[in-house]
């Protein structure tokens, strides 16, 4: 049996995801994405926990959830650090996708 390196639908979404919000971190997005997300710590104390975190909306319903603006921040904060640094977009999609693949093989 071979193997391929081909995430599977949910983990290709994230990645997909992860690549608008970390154009969002080097000025690369589209303006009315700048209002899609907000740097947590921005408007209140920044501690260490918080380096490149987003704020998560908060929802009183279920409302929204499936929103950029809920996904990009919640996949976004739970990736590694490592990964935020990447070097450029393209360094980034790999490391999303070798993250995504060690993480399915444990």
């Amino acid at each position: 049996m071979k193997l391929t390196n081909w995430l599977n639908v949910k983990d290709r979404f994230s990645q997909s995801v992860l690549t608008n919000v970390y154009n969002y971190f080097n000025s690369d997005s589209p303006e009315y994405m700048n209002e899609l997300f907000s740097i947590a710590g921005q408007n209140g104390p920044k501690t260490r926990f918080s380096y490149n975190k987003l704020t998560i909306p908060r929802r009183k319903t279920n409302a929204g959830l499936r929103s950029l603006s809920y996904i990009g921040p919640s996949t976004w904060n739970k990736i590694p650090n490592s990964l935020k640094v990447s070097k450029n977009l393209t360094s980034f999609k790999h490391n999303v996708n070798t993250h995504f693949l060690h993480e399915k093989g444990k």
